[in-house]
């Protein structure tokens, strides 16, 4: 077996055939120039065929078919935000009144690069809000903490979704970044 990938030549073992037809095969679970995964353009641009070699001037040695077979996992266009706690708000124990908590998705430019469409669903424990959405058009969510003593307050991923621009990473703009960075400010009203 022989195959072309990013303009290089590759062969596959040797095999030495017998003078019955049967099937010879060879695999590459990764792509032999690069050393990593397969992409979807370096598959669309393989080339394959076999190189023989006469054995005896009264064999002839013969091809008939030549074909391949992919199996490629794409990764998954659309998923489920992650979940957990973010940030833990505490107000000192000798504090009494309101705060209000904004939490800033502060990357959005480079995860837009990424993403097509973001949503985290926050939730801050003993907010007046109790949940807002955080995503890529807003930017911002704030939560209110109203007549609070002290105490600390949990803010957390409770949900979500997402969608990527395009399940092949080589093909978002360049500067891309899929990690969310987010910024909580906490203040006094």
């Amino acid at each position: 077996t022989f195959i072309k990938t990013e303009g290089k030549e590759k062969k596959g073992d040797e095999e030495t055939v017998t003078t019955n037809y049967t099937s010879y095969s060879y695999q590459w679970n990764t792509n032999p120039e690069t050393g990593g995964n397969w992409t979807w353009a370096q598959i669309d641009a393989l080339q394959i065929g076999v190189q023989l070699r006469k054995a005896d001037d009264l064999v002839a040695t013969r091809c008939t078919q030549v074909y391949t077979e992919v199996s490629f996992e794409a990764p998954p266009l659309t998923g489920s935000t992650p979940t957990g706690d973010l940030f833990e708000v505490t107000a000192h124990d000798d504090y009494s009144g309101d705060l209000q908590v904004r939490v800033y998705l502060v990357n959005t430019d480079s995860v837009m690069k990424a993403y097509d469409y973001l949503n985290m669903q926050l939730y801050l424990e003993g907010s007046a809000e109790a949940g807002e959405t955080l995503n890529l058009t807003n930017g911002v969510v704030t939560f209110n903490l109203v007549g609070i003593s002290g105490g600390s307050y949990t803010l957390e991923v409770t949900g979500g979704d997402y969608t990527l621009n395009s399940r092949e990473s080589d093909e978002w703009e360049e500067g891309y970044i899929v990690t969310p960075e987010l910024y909580c400010e906490v203040t006094q009203r």
